[in-house]
């Protein structure tokens, strides 16, 4: 039965062929040091509450450097480094009260991949400096695909393991959520109704912006370009107003206000003609 239920999972976490089978080799040994009801994959508890879910040691493995093959995926860490099969990983990077150790990657494939390793966390109880830490087995995943400034990065991390009888899921976002745009004022912000475009002279803004979708590495909208002829000259023109359509796109990572898209394109028409203009964004 176990042997079975391993293969389910391995299946579910992986494409059919060579990796399934290595990964349910090893969550084997992972599941039958659980209870059943967690290998069964019966819907997991809440976890238990904590002011923050137990010192882990900082990320190591295999560093991600530049000569690294493009498609390959990196995870990254507190310090905003690249890490490729990392043996442990902190997840609460302000007080590393969480993490993954004795990490095992059976599956480092693009948009996913599979571990097993052990959760620790400190129980905070009744503070978190008098707590202490517990650990369990775990099983690990990490998903999603995003190409920033530092190359291409999973965006999410999920891990379950039991304790006291009881299974739990967990998961963690990779990269600062929600994507932000930055302002002329350098101010980070989400779905702004209206934007401005020129930083130096304001000559050019956005008004009335409906936002269709706001999503890691890219967000559209509608609106009302609004600019300035600067006919005969920018002090002297006048301002025009044309529907447009925005798209902001990119992703940099590690800025002071998180992750920023890091470029804005813009198309209207005016007078029959088509325009297609793209700025970079302040960061």
């Amino acid at each position: 039965m176990i042997r079975r239920r391993a293969a389910a999972l391995a299946r579910c976490l992986v494409p059919a062929g060579p990796l399934a089978g290595a990964l349910a080799g090893a969550l084997l040994a992972v599941l039958v040091a659980v209870p059943p009801a967690f290998a069964a994959g019966r819907p997991a508890a809440v976890a238990p509450a904590v002011a923050t879910p137990a010192a882990a040691p900082a990320a190591s493995g295999r560093a991600a450097t530049a000569g690294a093959p493009p498609a390959e995926e990196a995870m990254l860490d507190c310090q905003h480094q690249r890490v490729v099969t990392p043996r442990s990983f902190v997840i609460s990077c302000a007080d590393a009260n969480s993490g993954l150790t004795g990490l095992s990657w059976v599956a480092w494939s693009p948009g996913a991949a599979a571990a097993t390793g052990t959760y620790t966390y400190n129980t905070c109880t009744p503070t978190c400096a008098a707590g202490h830490d517990v650990s369990y087995p775990a099983l690990v995943e990490v998903t999603g695909a995003l190409q920033t400034n530092l190359g291409l990065v999973y965006t999410g991390l999920a891990w379950q393991y039991t304790a006291g009888g009881t299974a739990h899921q967990m998961t963690f976002p990779l990269v600062a959520v929600p994507e932000q745009v930055v302002t002329c004022g350098h101010a980070p912000v989400v779905r702004p109704p209206s934007y401005v475009v020129a930083c130096a002279d304001g000559n050019t803004r956005l008004v009335g912006l409906t936002w269709q979708s706001w999503q890691l590495g890219v967000a559209t909208a509608t609106g009302t370009l609004v600019s300035n002829t600067c006919t005969p000259d920018c002090a002297a023109g006048r301002y025009v107003r044309a529907p447009v359509t925005v798209e902001l796109t990119g992703a940099a990572v590690g800025l002071p206000a998180g992750l920023q898209y890091t470029a804005i394109d813009l198309q209207w028409t005016t007078n029959g003609a088509h325009h297609a203009v793209r700025f970079p964004l302040a960061s």
